[in-house]
């Protein structure tokens, strides 16, 4: 075969094996590139619930923005899930739980995964409205209160939206688009139903293709009562969520197993895991103990010796000043002995110099027990330890109760 003709046959094999490993590549760096806003979410996630006020809400529309960046890259479930999270952490309830219906359409949930999902639906529906719409023929667009906006999807359709007053605005192509006006309110599902009109010498539809399934309504869970009693104000957060202050606090939440957290200023914390029976309530009585002790293991030596060495401090101190006066005393008399050389001159000059050799030993005494107090004291401070403080606890019963009421949402989200 002609080299030329070789080349040429290279070269083909070439792009061929190019436009074959090429979509490959780039679905490789869009799935890179999501899952770095993923985590770049999870760590601004984790970041905020350890924040309180701006800085917390910082944290969490952070947060939001880097899984909102993941999802317009790849539609992941975990990056739907934790978008969900945030929005219900932002006070945003209804698209919280638009994605939660996204998440639960998704396929290869575990079961597991469908419980918890519906748990935190159930406690958002008394801040949300529902509305379940139809149409004839199916798969119509759906938009609502705004025309010129995105669709909310295609009927059959069940979407979260505030409590009021609502327009909808239905169009299918080959029908002539039709507004429906609807109230809705909060806590409650609104069924919508609207047939289209087919427009005179449109082209026939095609067979419409079955639609994938659409998550039903959420089904009851099994339902109990954590109530948690401390002997301070304290706040009480359970599975990661803040759930209120004080001395007592009352809260429904899903049968299972939830973490409890007590906190308090100047308290050692409480944690433990608590297991929340069916229409049962259980109690935890907490006792909040401070977190440092006010004892240490050489009390009370370090204290003893450091208010020795103040005094003397203050000892130096005066013995210094009696050397100086001392030193006066002994220049003077050196100064009238040289004046009239009589015995009596001499005799208290002899006199002066002793009283300021004693008085110079007392100051240097002074100042090497104060020194060596000193040293002492800062050995046994540093030396010294708190004895710990003895940690809070807490006592837990089960009683019965009445079932039925929302959940609190549990705080946690999907890693990678």
């Amino acid at each position: 075969m002609p080299s030329s003709i070789l080349r040429v046959v290279a070269v083909l094999a070439c792009c061929a094996s190019v436009a074959l490993v090429a979509p490959t590549g780039a679905r490789a760096d869009a799935n890179s590139e999501a899952r770095v806003f993923f985590e770049q979410g999870n760590r601004y996630l984790g970041r905020a619930m350890s924040l309180r006020g701006d800085r917390r809400r910082e944290a969490l529309e952070s947060a939001l923005e880097a899984f909102t960046s993941s999802i317009r890259i790849v539609r992941s479930r975990n990056a739907v899930y934790n978008a969900s999270i945030t929005l219900a952490e932002l006070g945003r309830p209804i698209e919280a739980y638009n994605f939660l219906l996204e998440y639960l359409g998704m396929p290869g949930l575990s079961e597991a995964e469908r419980t918890d999902a519906t748990s935190r639906m159930t406690a958002l529906r008394p801040r949300i409205a529902i509305l379940s719409v139809t149409t004839t023929p199916p798969g119509a667009e759906v938009r609502v209160d705004r025309p010129d906006l995105a669709p909310a999807g295609r009927a059959p359709l069940r979407i979260a939206v505030r409590d009021g007053a609502h327009t909808l605005y239905f169009a299918a192509e080959g029908y002539a688009a039709r507004e429906q006006s609807v109230t809705t309110r909060l806590g409650d599902e609104t069924q919508v139903e609207q047939t289209l009109e087919r427009v005179q010498g449109a082209t026939p539809e095609p067979t419409p293709q079955p639609l994938p399934p659409v998550a039903g309504p959420p089904q009851p869970i099994a339902m109990g009562m954590l109530v948690v009693s401390s002997n301070v104000r304290a706040t009480v957060i359970t599975d990661g969520v803040v759930i209120g202050e004080g001395q007592e606090i009352h809260a429904r939440v899903g049968a299972g197993t939830h973490a409890v957290r007590v906190e308090a200023p100047g308290q050692a914390p409480y944690q433990s895991e608590v297991d929340v029976q069916p229409g049962s309530t259980l109690q935890v009585n907490v006792t909040m103990r401070p977190a440092t002790s006010d004892e240490s293991t050489l009390s009370p030596w370090p204290g003893v010796f450091g208010v020795a060495t103040g005094i003397a401090g203050l000892v130096a101190l005066t013995t210094i000043a009696l050397a100086g006066a001392s030193r006066l005393d002994y220049d003077e008399a050196v100064d009238a002995h040289e004046t009239d050389h009589t015995p009596a001159s001499y005799e208290r000059a002899i006199a002066a110099e002793s009283d300021l050799e004693d008085a110079n030993l007392i100051a240097d005494v002074a100042l090497g027990v104060t020194a060596a107090l000193g040293v002492t004291a800062l050995i046994l401070v540093l030396a010294n330890d708190d004895v710990p403080a003895e940690a809070s606890t807490a006592s837990i019963a089960v009683a019965p109760t009445q079932g039925g009421a929302t959940a609190i949402a549990r705080l946690s989200w999907r890693t990678p």
